[in-house]
């Protein structure tokens, strides 16, 4: 059996929101944005096997800060290093520490951030589900 491609990650363009929703529709962890809302941020789509596999959405908000505001791998393509190379192609653009804000009950995701080397920073009481789950706020760099 051949080996699979290298993931390839991109900047995604108008013309992948489509692409974009399907795997926001396959990751009820990720948010549930609005296509025309990726038109205000930064976003990146990671390709494997030619396939839209996941993505990321994140902004500068200072010159030496940056935030990651969504990031969804789909199933099929989990645990084959998509979400990792999504957040390198993030720390090799955006300037600064990253930041984010994640669910206290989504361990997997907390899991690979952790791994990935980010730290918890803060916290944010009631931050999601309308106020029923809260958020721990992640830091990765000075």
């Amino acid at each position: 059996m051949p080996l699979p491609e290298a993931i390839v990650i991109r900047v995604a363009s108008e013309s992948d929101y489509p692409a974009i929703a399907r795997l926001q529709q396959q990751c009820p962890d990720a948010a549930q944005w609005p296509l025309g809302d990726y038109s205000g941020c930064n976003t990146f789509l990671a390709l494997l096997e030619k396939t839209p596999a996941g993505f990321c959405a994140w902004r500068q908000t200072a010159p030496d800060e940056a935030e990651l505001l969504n990031l969804g791998v789909a199933p099929a393509f989990r645990r084959r290093g998509v979400a990792r190379a999504l957040l390198e192609a993030l720390r090799n653009t955006a300037s600064g520490a990253l930041f984010l804000e994640v669910a206290e009950n989504n361990h997997g995701a907390i899991a690979l951030y952790t791994a990935a080397g980010w730290t918890p920073a803060g916290y944010r009481p009631g931050y999601y589900h309308h106020g029923t789950v809260n958020a721990v706020v992640m830091k990765k760099g000075s």
